[in-house]
């Protein structure tokens, strides 16, 4: 831990000039080779800039595709037996098959509302995450294993773009949770060097945004939990002050968003639409993320 700090606050030349150098290579390898594939937008990516164009649009967290078979407004099981709540418009709200979170379609939406709804708009969010995450890996990697782990590591990114092209161009979103989730993590290392609550706060929002990214970073918690300990007992206990606000933190966003959530649902749809979109929220955790699975009874 001590190791990792003193890397992150050492300062020397080069430190963030090299890892910048090899991304940028990295990015324009990946935005020349995307050019050339012509690559278009894959089916997952879809649902998640539907909900994201919808806010964007009509202020609404809903998205165009709609398994519903039911024209209905109301709940009701779709063609793939999840459940389904739909307007009488034909938009599906919260669809909890579709497992980005609005750490993720929220900043798309607002990257529409800037920049327009284009085949640039739809790419930029991506793109850009992916090269902050690719310098902030290989910073990482520079400072704590040196010139030798740098180079294998920017070799791996050179030489095999086809094993991540899919998170450069397409919003799956996996790569912003990991960055909300290391930016977290590397504001509380900091925050435990220099004793200051706002870095354990930050970092505790940063976290809640990874996981309202996508809910698998739930499994990230570990890390943080294992931080919580070595801090706790290295201080004896007098930080656990410091911990309540990193606590506060991860209950800002997730507290905004379903918050949010329940009272929509209530108004527009009533105790039966909230309790649809939890039972489908259900499904998607029973089945590790996946949007298609066999149903449960849920309620």
């Amino acid at each position: 831990m001590h190791h990792l700090q003193s890397i992150l606050t050492q300062r020397s030349k080069g430190r963030l000039l090299i890892p910048f150098i090899a991304t940028v290579l990295i990015m324009v390898r990946l935005f020349v080779f995307g050019v050339q594939q012509d690559i278009g937008l894959e089916l997952d990516s879809s649902w998640y800039l539907g909900v994201s164009r919808n806010i964007a649009l009509r202020g609404i967290y809903a998205s165009y595709a709609n398994h519903a078979n039911n024209p209905n407004p109301g709940v009701s099981p779709n063609i793939i037996r999840r459940f389904t709540v739909q307007d009488d418009d034909g938009y599906s709200y919260f669809p909890a098959g579709v497992t980005a979170g609005p750490g993720y379609v929220i900043p798309q939406a607002a990257t529409l509302m800037l920049l327009g709804h284009n085949y640039f708009a739809y790419k930029i969010l991506p793109f850009v995450v992916f090269a902050i995450l690719i310098w902030l890996l290989l910073f990482v990697t520079y400072r704590s294993g040196g010139l030798l782990a740098y180079f294998a590591f920017f070799a791996l990114l050179w030489s095999r773009p086809d094993i991540y092209i899919n998170q450069v161009f397409d919003g799956y979103s996996e790569s912003l949770a990991l960055l909300y989730a290391i930016g977290g993590f590397l504001l509380l290392v900091l925050g435990m060097k220099d004793n200051k609550k706002i870095y354990y706060l930050i970092s505790g929002v940063l976290m809640s945004c990874a996981i309202e990214t996508k809910l698998l970073a739930f499994l990230m918690l570990g890390g943080f939990g294992y931080l919580a300990l070595i801090d706790l007992y290295e201080s004896k206990g007098k930080k656990m002050v410091y911990w309540i606000c990193w606590a506060i933190g991860m209950c800002i966003p997730i507290g905004l968003y379903e918050g949010y959530r329940y009272f929509y649902l209530i108004k527009h749809f009533g105790n039966i639409g909230y309790e649809a979109i939890n039972a489908d929220i259900k499904l998607t955790m029973v089945a590790g993320g996946s949007g298609s699975v066999p149903p449960i009874r849920c309620f």
